[in-house]
């Protein structure tokens, strides 16, 4: 599958060039690739014109923990914390580095540790949907998926605040508490099990991703869509159009449709007024 091909299948409701990704989204795919020496010059680049730049220094910190130098990034990054104390991305930077060198997967108690980290970098960045994306891919990419899916969920929601037009995207409203606890619980599933056997998890994860990229322009969500999608043949082989997936597996998860001609996107949890899919 090719990473880069694939039709907007979600009519888009605000007019984002989903094409153009963030530093911190380019970054991600450069280490993903191994490729440090490119990352380490863009980044080189970024700092020279801003060597303050919250994102630079979070994709910075992401390049250096990749190269095995957590005691570089304390240096640069500590008096930054100290002199900006309610600065989100340097303290996701911190949070990052001070958890190198825990076995998140295995240690139940560093698990309650990163996430109580987290929450404290959720209230410096007081909702924002940037922060709250970032922290999500960076999660997933420490293998972290109930914490990465619910931040995503909830720069989804930051988003949908922030939006004045026509076009309202309802995610997983309050209604459905209990679907959204069960989805969550069910997510790190995507790391214990092959993705063949829990597709319907992988195809509601994935469609959770598009309505935050297609829809929203959350940069963040397209590489962990494609990283999942490229992991399931069935996904994979239907990426083109995936209409006929969240049809047959999460029918009651999103509708899309049309109001007074202006394009709007629905996505909900099972246990609301039925819906359907139209693509």
């Amino acid at each position: 599958m090719s990473r880069y091909r694939r039709s907007n299948r979600f009519p888009s409701s605000q007019e984002n060039d989903n094409g153009i990704e963030n530093l911190f989204t380019r970054i991600f795919e450069l280490l993903v690739k191994r490729q440090y020496s490119e990352a380490e010059q863009m980044l080189d680049l970024e700092l020279s014109l801003d060597s303050l730049s919250g994102e630079s220094i979070l994709s910075w910190t992401e390049l250096k923990l990749c190269q095995g130098e957590p005691l570089a990034v304390s240096e640069r990054v500590s008096p930054l914390v100290r002199d900006n104390p309610t600065n989100a991305y340097y303290f996701l930077s911190h949070v990052l580095s001070v958890m190198y060198d825990w076995d998140l997967y295995n240690d139940i108690h560093d698990q309650l540790c990163y996430d109580d980290f987290l929450e404290l970098v959720a209230e410096r960045g007081a909702g924002c949907s940037d922060v709250l994306a970032k922290m999500a891919l960076a999660s997933i990419r420490r293998g972290m998926w109930k914490p990465g899916m619910f931040y995503f969920i909830e720069a989804i929601k930051a988003k949908e605040r922030d939006h004045n037009g026509p076009a309202d995207l309802l995610l997983l409203s309050s209604k459905n508490e209990h679907e959204l606890e069960s989805y969550l619980d069910c997510v790190p599933l995507l790391v214990d099990e092959p993705p063949a056997e829990v597709i319907e998890l992988v195809v509601k994860t994935i469609c959770i991703l598009l309505i935050a990229y297609e829809d929203l322009g959350i940069c963040e969500a397209r590489p962990v869509a494609v990283m999942l999608a490229e992991r399931c043949r069935l996904v994979a082989e239907s990426w083109e159009d995936l209409s006929f997936l969240f049809g047959r597996l999460c029918p009651g998860w999103v509708e899309i449709q049309r109001t007074d001609g202006v394009p709007m996107v629905r996505a909900r949890m099972d246990g609301l007024i039925p819906s359907h899919l139209i693509c």
